[in-house]
C-alpha cells in the first residue's frame, strides 16, 4: 500500500541522515509527497534539521580529498581522488574543472578572491588561475606536504617533505621561473 511504501521510504531517509544528508532529504520529500502522515513529516523535519547551516550541495563527480574556501566567501575549490580540481563560484553558480594531476589531490589553497588555486598530489604542485584556465607546474622537490597562496593570489608557497633533515619551501611571485628556495628550518 501507499502508506507502507511511504513509511519505508521515510525510514530510509532517517537511516541516511548522518551519512548521506542529500539522499536523506530527497527520500524524505518523496515519502512526504506520497503520503502526508506523522512518520513522513517527522522524517522530513529530521532530514532538514540534520544540517541546519547547509545552504546547497556542490557536486564534484569524484570523492573530495581536499577542500578550501576563499576568504571573501565567493568561491570554493575541491581536489578529488582522480586528480581533478573543481572550482565553484558561490555567488554566480559557475563551475570550472581541470585535470590537475594524475593522482589524488592531497592539498589545496585558494586566494582571498577565489581567482587563484594552488594544489598538490603529494609529489607535484600546480597553480591554476581560474580566469586564464591554464595550469602552471611548480617545481617543489620530491614530496609536497603543504601548499599556500597569498590573499592577492600573486605569491604561492609550496613546502616539500618536512620529515627530511632539510625541508624546502618554494616561494614564487606568480611568474614562471622566478622562484626562491628556502632550505633548512622553516
Amino acid at each position: 500500500s501507499d502508506v507502507c511504501s511511504s513509511d519505508l521510504v521515510a525510514a530510509l531517509a532517517v537511516a541516511n541522515v548522518t551519512t548521506h544528508a542529500d539522499v536523506a532529504q530527497l527520500l524524505a520529500v518523496a515519502a512526504f509527497r506520497e503520503n502526508d502522515n506523522p512518520q513522513t513529516e517527522g522524517a522530513l523535519l529530521q532530514a532538514v534539521a540534520a544540517s541546519p547551516h547547509l545552504v546547497r550541495y556542490l557536486q564534484a563527480d569524484a570523492q573530495t580529498t581536499a577542500l578550501a574556501a576563499s576568504a571573501d566567501g565567493s568561491a570554493v575549490v575541491a581536489g578529488t581522488s582522480d586528480g581533478h580540481l573543481v572550482w565553484f563560484s558561490l555567488s554566480s553558480g559557475l563551475r570550472a574543472e581541470v585535470k590537475a594531476r594524475p593522482d589524488s589531490i592531497t592539498n589545496v589553497a585558494i586566494s582571498a578572491d577565489g581567482g587563484s588555486v594552488v594544489a598538490a598530489d603529494g609529489s607535484t604542485a600546480v597553480l591554476w588561475r581560474i580566469g586564464q584556465g591554464r595550469l602552471e607546474t611548480i617545481d617543489a622537490g620530491h614530496s609536497v606536504t603543504s601548499v599556500a597562496v597569498s590573499p592577492s593570489g600573486r605569491v604561492t608557497a609550496v613546502l616539500d617533505d618536512v620529515n627530511t633533515s632539510s625541508p624546502t619551501a618554494v616561494v614564487g611571485n606568480g611568474h614562471p621561473g622566478r622562484l626562491a628556495q628556502l632550505e633548512g628550518r622553516i
